[in-house]
């Protein structure tokens, strides 16, 4: 979700090809924030990816007591590496989206 506002906004279309070289981080921000259904779709990926941070967190925090407590050693490991998997990928599957929305991939 948040990979297709900011892909699809003219804003950070300029700041991928090269356009909008001069804009601060507040501009551009301002800017985003200026358009009401940016904003609301902003603010729902806003707090899923925040919901989907905790739950990573809270994977990772009981693998490793599942391992220092020797009890499901094996799914600790396993919820361990699953989240840190987990966390690069939806870094990946966002970058992506947002660069493929933008045009700057074709």
């Amino acid at each position: 979700m948040l990979g297709n506002v900011l892909g699809t906004s003219g804003v950070f279309r300029g700041v991928l090809d090269g356009s909008t070289t001069t804009a601060d981080p507040q501009q551009l921000q301002g800017d985003l924030m200026n358009d009401p259904a940016t904003r609301s779709q902003l603010t729902i990926g806003s707090v899923l990816m925040g919901v989907g941070t905790l739950f990573g967190l809270w994977a990772i925090v009981q693998g490793i007591v599942a391992i220092a407590t020797k009890r499901g050693r094996g799914l600790g490991i396993f919820a361990v590496i699953l989240a840190v998997v987990a966390a690069i990928v939806a870094f990946s599957v966002y970058i992506g989206v947002a660069v493929a929305l933008s045009g700057a991939g074709s």
